[in-house]
C-alpha cells in the first residue's frame, strides 16, 4: 500500500511543480507586457493624420493636402523627421522639430500625389517611434533616423 500512496505523492508533486512553473512563465509574460505597454504610452498619443481637402482641383489650381502631427501626451518628443517614406528610410523630410506637450503643427504640401506619410520621433525617455499616416506604430532604432 505504501508504494501506490508514494506513487500518488510523486505524482502530485509533479504536477503541483508544472502548475507553479506556469504560474511563473505567466506572471513574467504579463509582467514584460505591461512594462512594454507603459514604454508605448506616450507614443501611442502621438497622431499623423493627411487630409486632402475634395476637390483636389480648384478653378484649375491644385489644393494643398494637409498633414497634421499631433501630440497629446502630457510629455515633449523630440528630433522629429517627416515626410514620405520609401523602402525604409524616410525621404523628402518636410519637418524637424520638437513638440512640447499637448501641441501640434501642421503642413500643407501642394502635390498631386503623397504616398505615405511618415513621422519619425524620439519619446521624452529617448525611445526611437515610427508613426505612419495610416495609424500604425513602430519601435525604431535611432540609428535609421533620417537616413
Amino acid at each position: 500500500m505504501s508504494d501506490v500512496t508514494d506513487w500518488i505523492g510523486a505524482i502530485s508533486g509533479a504536477f503541483g511543480a508544472v502548475g507553479a512553473t506556469g504560474a511563473l512563465i505567466i506572471g513574467a509574460v504579463t509582467l514584460r507586457r505591461q512594462i512594454f505597454d507603459s514604454r508605448r504610452q506616450q507614443a501611442m498619443a502621438v497622431t499623423l493624420i493627411t487630409t486632402r481637402p475634395p476637390p483636389a482641383f480648384v478653378n484649375g489650381e491644385e489644393q494643398p493636402t494637409l498633414i497634421e502631427l499631433r501630440n497629446d501626451s502630457s510629455l515633449p518628443i523630440f528630433a522629429i523627421y517627416m515626410g514620405e517614406r520609401f523602402a525604409a528610410r524616410v525621404d523628402q523630410v518636410l519637418y524637424t522639430h520638437t513638440l512640447s506637450a499637448h501641441e501640434r503643427i501642421s503642413i500643407e504640401i501642394v502635390r498631386s500625389q503623397i504616398s505615405h506619410v511618415t513621422a519619425v520621433f524620439y519619446d521624452a525617455a529617448g525611445r526611437g517611434w515610427t508613426r505612419d499616416s495610416g495609424g500604425s506604430l513602430a519601435n525604431q532604432y535611432p540609428s535609421n533616423f533620417g537616413e
